[in-house]
């Protein structure tokens, strides 16, 4: 009996279609069969216990896994309904079944299944429906022998049936074609892991459906088999690597994802698709790159995939990487028929044909019309006058589906996807209008990469200098170049005091903004010297109220003098204009620091706070808080809750004094337990009552905002007032006393000008600065604009694991270098600043090493690319790691006033000028824009560097 059955799922009598307008919604979309069958042929060759979770349950893994269970190694158990996969071993060698293994028309399980069959003892015959029969086999058939294997077409015309006998699969070294499917390729490589000799597997001409064998190489991967590879041309799997068993996940279907991003775009709705983001090798996923082309804004996480529909407008585009969203190609002589309705009902060109000639004969006709396609496609191209205007039609030759190579075969996993270029057309048809295409301005810049590496600081060789210790042999020999030049990143010159520390934000602000702009701790100062702050009325009102209701004001912010993130000066000033609108209490919620401070500092400034309530002859600390949880801004809402907790209902580790916090535990200042301080009574202190007053007393937002957003919707209703000292990107309206200078008009505005798209990539860490602020503070992509947001690995603690997931960014940037449609890749390495931070020297050592390995191969990727990059600091801080001197040197983790290096590597070709003057990071974007081929902003007053 066939092993396939009918899912009960697919048993309704009717199914109800209705119209549905804009929406919002979460989609989870079945697994993938291509991984299905990958993880479950894999789990075969194991040897251990593998249970494969979220598989596709269907025709194709059915098969596979009886196919396998006849084999008699292992038990493949399959549960539709939990789609999941067991595959158990017996402890039975693998011996070739009795009767023939029949795989209906499962097209890549028959094809694992013959090189897997050189495994088995005995002989092994292989076939499925009439249709499988007729497909070809002929390059598998031809390679295996080169790995030992004895297999032949039962027929002898390189279609199943297929006969193969074993065990024979040895390894060694093998040619095959990759012109009729990837499919063979990813069988041998499959089957590689089990042959006792090293095999290497040499494509002798160009692979199709290049995405299925990256997926193949990632399978393998996954489960504890490194392929060596060189691009699409060479592979080689050494002998002696072991299959791990365990639990793999299959991540969901980008094919399948297609409708919804298809519907959402259509609609302009907006669709989440979780399990499936940034760092999977599913060509298919290539479909959000192109939606966005076409006027739709998409979020892709680490796993997770948001897309918005948009204005829509029409593109050409090459989907040859995207195998199963574009039709068959076969199929693009029906969709131009139906512009030819005489054309219908001609008789079938194979009809009289002998049977066993038609396979042959249908190849000639296919040959013919592609001939004749292409005459027609160039006659057009020659004669036709590109036409720009929105309201002109295309001509009907351009409903032609574009592909790219070599003739390919039929079939999702075996030939290459093409794209309908009629689908603008059809969208304009029904409604939708065309925006003008800027295909004109991708097509004449000169593409690049813009890399910042965060935290990466000038200073001479000496002792603390965490990057002049590590080896770091790239970014040595291009700090050596003519082309490297020192940028200046703090004080005046990007927009803060005079003497102040760079930092993240205001570097990536700057750098994106192309001019200094000042920064909301200098708004603040102003403020404060000249009397802003006393006078304003917001902040009047609230203080004048609670002296009339006896309630009291909460001061929330980090207690240190860093300059990054706050100062404890502007605390003091705030104590004292609480004390002249005589406010019966103030409750001090003191974060501690450790991170732009030297570590082991905060007895110091929360003495120092102390003092300043003694001055102004009010305040107390209530809450002693780390900063760890108190300012965590990567979505780790358990931490904030603790925090939280902590301010509004006093629950946390108690103490006397606030100096005990500092005795509590904890992994240094940052990670200080969330503590409470009581009073005589032994009762919370602070407490936020109905009716107080909650002040955050940060000037820079982004790691208080998770913090204000959680205490506003958990006060909401009690009559608290919320302000802010400086203005924040919260959900919640939350007032602020000094609003932020404009930073628009930069880069992200130029290249939408310009019509130039981007890509902006960072982990989660730094996402928001490579994003929000390059962007001059403006949530959401620009027009043309990409985000890829990796997950940071290692997290809370990044000293045990300082490569953070530098590997998965180093993978995205290459992903999008790649892409002939993105002229420009903003991303961000962020180790060296975040494991800076630790304070910790031997952990920034290596993390300087893990960066500088992922420059090394982003240089590579360029040359490939033909494409030029500049590398960048946004601050100093990893080559200072201590503080103080001699015996009274301490760790240091906080960021310097050091310039950073900016460096051109040219692209292919071409030779780099070498910059002269003094350097600042205003002049990034105007360099940028010039390696680009387009001018400056006007409102950017840098200049171009090279």
């Amino acid at each position: 009996m066939s092993p396939v059955e009918t899912d009960p799922r697919l048993k309704a009598e009717s199914v109800t279609i209705r119209p549905l307008g804009a929406f919002r919604e979460t989609v989870r979309v079945l697994g993938s069969k291509s991984y299905s069958n990958r993880y479950l042929a894999l789990a075969s060759l194991s040897g251990e216990p593998t249970v494969i979770e979220g598989a596709l349950v269907c025709d194709d893994t059915r098969y596979l896994a009886d196919a396998l269970t006849r084999f008699g190694h292992v038990e493949a158990e399959v549960d539709a309904g939990a789609e999941r996969i067991t595959v158990t071993p017996t402890g039975r060698p693998m011996r070739a079944p009795a009767e023939e293994v029949y795989v209906g028309a499962a097209g890549t399980p028959i094809r694992i299944l013959i090189a897997m069959a050189g495994h088995a003892d005995g002989t092994t015959v292989l076939t499925g429906t009439a249709r499988m029969q007729e497909r070809p086999m002929g390059s598998l058939l031809d390679a295996l022998p080169g790995l030992g294997v004895t297999a032949e077409a039962v027929r002898g015309n390189g279609s199943p049936p297929v006969r193969v006998t074993g065990p024979s699969f040895r390894g060694g070294s093998t040619r095959i074609s990759g012109a009729v499917s990837s499919q063979f390729t990813s069988s041998l490589l499959i089957n590689a892991t089990r042959a006792e000799r090293d095999t290497e597997i040499h494509l002798v001409d160009e692979l199709v459906s290049k995405p299925y064998v990256d997926m193949t190489v990632a399978a393998l991967a996954e489960m504890g088999v490194t392929v060596e590879r060189d691009g699409y041309r060479r592979f080689a799997v050494a002998a002696g690597q072991k299959l791990r068993g365990g639990t793999v996940r299959v991540e969901p279907d980008a094919s399948g994802m297609s409708y919804f991003l298809a519907a959402a775009a259509v609609l302009g709705g907006t669709v989440t698709l979780p399990g499936i983001g940034a760092g999977s090798h599913q060509g298919d996923v290539g479909l959000v790159a192109a939606l966005t082309r076409m006027g739709c804004t998409a979020e892709v996480t680490d796993d997770s995939v948001t897309l918005t529909g948009g204005d829509l407008r029409g593109i050409d585009i090459d989907m040859e990487t995207m195998p199963d969203v574009g039709p068959d190609p076969r199929r693009r002589r029906g969709l131009r028929r139906r512009h030819h309705p005489h054309q219908q009902h001609r008789q079938p060109a194979d009809q009289g044909v002998r049977p066993d000639r038609r396979r042959r004969h249908r190849a000639a006709e296919d040959g013919r019309h592609r001939r004749g396609a292409r005459r027609r496609a160039d006659h057009h191209r020659r004669h036709t006058p590109r036409r720009r205007h929105r309201h002109l039609r295309r001509p009907p030759d351009r409903h032609v589906l574009r592909r790219r190579g070599a003739a390919h075969t039929r079939g999702g996993d075996q030939g290459p996807g093409v794209c309908r270029e009629v689908l603008p057309d059809l969208l304009a048809e029904a409604g939708h209008p065309r925006r003008p295409d800027h295909q004109h301005a991708v097509s004449a810049v000169r593409p690049g990469i813009l890399l910042v590496l965060d935290g990466w600081g000038h200073a001479e060789p000496g002792e603390g200098n965490a990057l002049a210790a590590a080896y770091t042999p790239c970014l040595d020999r291009l700090r050596a170049t003519p082309a490297a030049v020192l940028a200046e990143a703090s004080g005046s010159a990007v927009g803060l005091l005079p003497g102040t520390v760079g930092n993240s934000e205001i570097g990536h602000i700057v750098i994106g903004a192309g001019r200094p702009v000042p920064y909301d701790s200098v708004l603040v100062e102003e403020r404060i010297d000249t009397g802003g702050l006393r006078s304003h009325e917001i902040l009047g009102a609230a203080l004048t109220g609670l002296a009339a209701t006896g309630g009291s004001l909460h001061l929330i912010g980090l207690a240190s003098d860093g300059m990054i993130h706050s100062h404890v000066r502007h605390l003091r000033e705030l104590l004292r204009i609480a004390a002249l609108f005589a406010v019966p209490a103030v409750r001090i919620h003191a974060i501690t620091d450790g991170r732009d401070v030297a570590d082991g500092t905060a007895a110091h400034h929360l003495a120092t706070v102390g003092g300043y309530t003694a001055e102004a002859g009010v305040g107390s600390i209530a809450t002693v808080i780390g900063r760890g949880y108190a300012l965590d801004k990567s979505g780790d809402l358990a931490l904030t809750e603790r925090a939280a907790r902590a301010i509004e209902d006093g629950t946390g580790h108690r103490i006397g004094k606030p100096e005990e916090a500092l005795a509590t535990g904890g992994s240094g200042d940052e990670w200080v337990e969330p503590c409470v301080v009581t009073g005589a009574d032994g009762q919370p202190l602070g407490p936020v009552r109905d009716g107080d007053v909650v002040l955050f007393t940060n000037f820079r937002s982004d790691r208080v905002q998770q913090l204000a957003d959680r205490l506003h919707s958990g006060l909401a209703g009690r009559g608290v007032t919320f302000l802010s000292l400086a203005q924040y990107d919260t959900e919640a309206p939350i007032p602020a006393l000094v609003h932020r200078a404009d930073a628009g008009g930069g880069l992200a505005d130029r290249l939408a000008e310009c019509g130039v798209r981007s890509v902006r990539i960072a982990e989660a860490e730094k996402f928001e600065h490579v994003t929000y602020y390059l962007n001059g503070r403006k949530a959401g992509p620009a027009p043309l604009e990409e985000h890829v947001r990796i997950a940071t690995a290692g997290r809370p603690d990044h000293r045990a694991a300082p490569e953070m997931n530098i590997g998965r960014v180093t993978e995205a940037i290459g992903a999008a270098a790649r892409r002939d449609d993105v002229p420009l890749v903003v991303a961000n390495l962020a180790n060296i600043d975040v494991v800076g931070h630790t304070g910790e020297y031997a952990a920034t050592v290596r993390a300087a090493e893990h960066t500088d390995r992922a420059v090394a191969a982003l240089c590579r990727v360029a040359s490939e690319t033909g494409r030029w990059m500049v590398l960048v600091g946004d601050h100093g801080n990893a080559e200072k790691m201590l503080a103080g001197a001699g015996g009274a040197s301490r760790p240091y983790g906080g960021h310097t006033t050091n310039p950073v290096p900016a460096v051109l590597v040219p692209a292919p070709g071409r030779e780099a000028a070498q910059p002269t003057g003094t350097a600042t990071l205003a002049d990034i974007a105007p360099s940028v824009l010039s390696l680009l081929g387009i001018g400056p902003a006007p409102a950017m007053t840098g200049r171009a560097l090279w």
